[in-house]
């Protein structure tokens, strides 16, 4: 085998170069055509026939062909991809169809392939053509991070304050908003900066601004905003009008807000230290339940102050009645203060009776109440020994008041009698008692409370021999 192999190595040789020249000769006798496939990217020509019309196109396919080009053998390595051009003339744009033919062309030596047997990968392009639209929009600021504690963002300023955007019709119905986004995050004063727009559609998504079909007439804004200064202050309110229905009284008021957070310059937030409500809804006129009203905060705002931390300025106050019920006590001889009495007298109510005095106020308030909060008395001035009917008068706080005026039957004696009869200081004789009438002094009542609590009057030291309670009608 070896033998073979080794001898007659040069005829063997020989036999090689041999062959490879007769296919060269066979070759450059009939040089055969091989397919060269070469890729190239579609160019698109005469675009103004459409932005002229105000138009413009979207390719709705890769714009990548492939070119097959039976190539002569000889020449295969001399066909190169650029010496090709592929393009599309878009005057040429079916509108039925909706796709324009492909063309190419070759710069260089045709006889080097069969130019009648290139195929193309696809012979149109897909292109769609829609209307331009011009549009404004608004710059919306959108602020990120928070503030200083004790600081609100107040205004802000952009600048400019709205852009012009043109973009085929497809994109344009589908602009909403366009943003600049300031972070003011721990700022404690004026904020400014340029930032960079974003365009956004109604799902809130962005749209970007990197097609070449879309264009805006600035693409950053210069954004400002204010710092104020936040006070809190206490919801208070004001002056409640009318009168309650018979039987009910108002005690006070609550609002579904203490406190209110407020933001303006230093000097001006500084100088509210409450926010007061005064409104003709806060009437209470019949009423015999609770009334609710609702209130506007900011309308009690001085201008150049807001209300921050709050998802919403309405507040409800509620004007609060209650009924009200009556208690009765027992009144004796030790429990009245008879006024003006003589040094020689003596003053009691006549045959021990016991007055009834009912006391009309709120049901706490009159648990709370004891004969030592009431000042009873009885005007006896300038009255001689005898029997008298003389009214009762009655010093209450102003959370309470009488059901009835009383009046009670005062016996007079001098100091040294031991019975009934009275014996003129004079002359010593027995005479008949002397009545004078009544004289007219009304009993005090109270006012309207504001608040439900009492306050004890002066009084002298009493016993309290009954007690009874009931509810006013």
């Amino acid at each position: 085998m070896k033998k073979i192999v080794t001898n007659n190595w040069a005829l063997k040789l020989f036999a090689v170069l041999f062959a490879f020249l007769l296919w060269m000769v066979v070759v450059n006798i009939d040089n055969p055509f091989r397919n060269k496939p070469i890729t190239k990217t579609v160019a698109i020509r005469n675009e103004q026939v459409l932005t002229d019309n105000n138009l413009t196109y979207t390719v709705n396919q890769s714009r990548t062909v492939e070119l097959t080009i039976p190539v002569r053998t000889l020449s295969y390595n001399s066909v190169k991809a650029e010496d090709f051009n592929v393009w599309v003339d878009l005057s040429e744009w079916n509108s039925v169809l909706g796709n324009v033919p492909i063309h190419w062309e070759y710069r260089g030596d045709k006889r080097l392939f069969d130019s009648d047997s290139v195929r193309l990968s696809t012979q149109v392009l897909k292109i769609s053509v829609e209307e331009m639209q011009t549009l404004n929009r608004n710059i919306e600021v959108e602020l990120v991070g928070e503030p200083a504690e004790g600081y609100a963002i107040g205004s802000t300023e952009v600048i400019p304050s709205k852009v012009e955007i043109r973009a085929p019709e497809s994109i344009a119905k589908k602009i909403a908003k366009v943003v600049a986004v300031l972070d003011v995050t721990d700022a404690s004063s004026d904020v400014s900066s340029e930032v960079k727009l974003t365009v956004y559609d109604g799902n809130n998504e962005e749209i970007s601004l990197d097609n070449e079909k879309i264009t805006i007439s600035a693409e950053a804004a210069l954004v400002k905003a204010s710092v104020l200064t936040i006070n809190s202050v206490p919801v208070v309110v004001g002056e409640v009008g009318g009168v309650p229905m018979e039987g009910y009284r108002y005690t006070t008021w609550s609002c579904s807000v203490e406190r209110a957070k407020i933001a303006g310059s230093r000097a001006a937030a500084g100088a509210i230290t409450s926010i007061t409500l005064d409104s003709e809804l806060l009437d209470v006129s019949g009423a015999n339940e609770d009334v609710a009203v609702e209130l506007d905060l900011n309308d009690y705002l001085p201008e150049g102050l807001r209300l921050v931390g709050m998802e919403t300025s309405k507040v409800t106050v509620t004007l609060h009645i209650e009924p009200l019920t009556n208690r009765t006590f027992d009144i004796t001889n030790d429990n009245v203060d008879f006024l003006h009495r003589r040094d020689n007298q003596e003053y009691r109510l006549a045959d021990g009776q016991t007055l009834q005095l009912t006391v009309i106020g709120l049901k706490d308030d009159l648990d709370a109440l004891t004969l030592s909060d009431l000042t009873i008395s009885i005007n006896v001035e300038g009255m001689d020994p005898g029997l008298y009917t003389l009214p009762v008068t009655v010093v209450l706080d102003d959370a309470f008041s009488l059901q009835n005026e009383i009046n009670a039957m005062v016996e007079i004696t001098l100091a040294d009698e031991e019975s009934g009869g009275s014996t003129s200081s004079a002359s010593g004789s027995t005479a008949a008692p002397e009545s004078r009438p009544a004289e007219s002094t009304a009993a005090s009542t109270a006012a309207k409370p504001t608040a439900g609590e009492s306050t004890a009057g002066s009084a002298s030291t009493a016993v309290q021999t009954d007690e009874a309670e009931s509810t006013t009608e």
